[in-house]
């Protein structure tokens, strides 16, 4: 068995996958990931890379090939050949480091929370592909202030805070008043509302505690992020809100982002037209 470190270029990637005889069913999700690595000058040499059996047949590393070709980028790997075939059954068994992990071991000093609010701020509240170490970090890097901010005024916890909400408060945290936003989230907490004003917070929390979605998957993240949307932009106006409806429109764009973007994907239905005539009228 022999190692050493290769430049794999997307025309050697081709050739080496039609060596791909027996391996794993392709996840498209994490080529999409390996590749935004490559192609954004993040990818890292380590001893992970490609592996090919005593027979030539490729034994480990095809979704890094893949990434490759889709960054049409050529990286540097390692790459062994004459490995045991029977080695296959253990190829990548060991248990995978979690987010936590990789930043203890860093030093970094972020949480769990930064992470998650991170990247809904960056990739939506719908997004399903999970973002890898380095990219989550690059997002944490530029929100930074921000999410040390909201981090400091209560986390992700028991689903009362969730991140779909909270990566609402800190997008806003760039053009709102901040003591208002600081308001929202103590009385979306403490359900306790000291005026009218502040019914948009406890619409919310009604929402989210009454069980209506459940506390994971895209479709309740979703409309976390859109209702929590309408909540906080209704709270900072002072509009007493009896009823609280989601909303498409992105309404706190952050440094970067160019005025109200659409978001969130979906058809414009009547429930929301109604929180425009509640807002507007």
């Amino acid at each position: 068995m022999d190692t050493k470190l290769m430049t794999i270029t997307p025309e050697i990637a081709e050739q080496w996958l039609a060596r791909n005889t027996d391996n794993r069913r392709i996840r498209p999700g994490l080529i999409k990931a390996l590749a935004s690595e490559i192609a954004e000058g993040r990818w890292q040499v380590t001893h992970q890379g490609i592996a090919f059996d005593e027979y030539g047949a490729l034994l480990d590393g095809q979704h890094r090939l893949r990434a490759i070709i889709v960054a049409d980028t050529p990286v540097s790997m390692y790459v062994t050949t004459g490995a045991p075939h029977s080695s296959f059954a253990v190829v990548d068994s060991g248990a995978s480091r979690s987010f936590i992990d990789r930043v203890f071991a860093s030093g970094a000093d972020v949480s769990k929370e930064h992470a998650a609010i991170a990247r809904v701020i960056e990739l939506g509240a719908g997004e399903t592909r999970r973002a890898s170490y380095l990219e989550t970090m690059g997002f944490i890097n530029k929100h930074r202030e921000a999410l040390d901010w909201v981090v400091g005024l209560g986390g992700s916890k028991n689903g009362r805070r969730p991140a779909s909400m909270m990566a609402v408060v800190a997008r806003a945290w760039y053009t709102r008043d901040r003591a208002r936003l600081a308001q929202f989230v103590e009385v979306f907490s403490t359900g306790a509302a000291n005026s009218p004003a502040d019914w948009a917070a406890i619409r919310l929390r009604d929402f989210l505690m009454s069980g209506k979605f459940a506390p994971k998957g895209a479709t309740a993240r979703m409309a976390t992020y859109q209702k929590s949307e309408s909540a906080i932009d209704m709270f900072l106006r002072g509009v007493p809100a009896t009823k609280l409806y989601g909303t498409r429109d992105e309404l706190f764009p952050v440094p970067g982002e160019f005025g109200a973007t659409k978001r969130n994907t979906g058809k414009r239905d009547g429930a929301n037209e109604g929180f425009r005539r509640t807002v507007e009228g």
